[in-house]
């Protein structure tokens, strides 16, 4: 349903609910966002009379979005999670995750952007470290895996793949002979090279 509202002022909040909301103004990017679950709403209608109204649930979520928009907020930057996902995967993402009910009462304060940010700033750091270090341990794996490569589906790996079904031993862990093991390695490894690659292409263009 169509609302106007002329000049809202939010009189109280009370409450707290989360939904993973998205927006035309920011395109495939859905966040997950904290909203009070009740407000009060000061405002004139379109034939000039001052009007007060109580919000509730959802359309307090809907709403709260709204006016968001006149401070120059965007969900994303209140969101405490944010996730690129196109339209029709995010109709399937909601089922499983819903409009949640926190409380319905008790004051509601909402972090502030700067709270996010030194959130984000503060995973961001770890991500990056913990990735500076996997991409380390990466370089270094370069020569096993370029061995293993070649010793997978050699004729030594075909003899010894051999001689071991003829003549099992318990004692030795032979998962390098097995037909998928090192091919799925080399696919994951495959793989995480090109969305590396996709990452930084696509952070270029931008």
């Amino acid at each position: 349903e169509a609302r106007i509202l002329i000049n809202p002022k939010v009189t109280s909040r009370k409450g707290k609910t989360q939904y993973w909301e998205a927006c035309l103004s920011c395109l495939d990017n859905m966040g997950l966002v904290t909203r009070p679950y009740e407000m009060t709403v000061e405002y004139y209608d379109i034939e000039g009379k001052k009007q007060k109204e109580k919000f509730e649930g959802f359309e307090s979520t809907v709403l709260s979005h709204e006016l968001d928009h006149l401070d120059g907020i965007l969900h994303m930057d209140i969101a405490e999670k944010v996730i690129v996902m196109p339209r029709e995967e995010r109709k399937k993402y909601r089922e499983k995750h819903p409009y949640k009910i926190i409380s319905k009462t008790g004051p509601y304060e909402r972090k502030s952007r700067i709270e996010i940010n030194e959130k984000r700033l503060d995973n961001s750091l770890k991500i990056v470290k913990k990735l500076e270090k996997a991409l380390n341990d990466f370089e270094k794996n370069q020569v096993d895996l370029h061995l293993l490569n070649q010793y997978y589906g050699s004729k030594d790996w075909l003899k010894e793949k051999e001689e071991l079904e003829k003549k099992p031993n318990p004692s030795i862990k032979a998962g390098v002979l097995s037909e998928d093991a090192v091919w799925n390695l080399m696919e994951d490894v495959s793989e995480l090279k090109d969305t590396m690659k996709k990452i930084i292409e696509e952070k270029e263009q931008k």
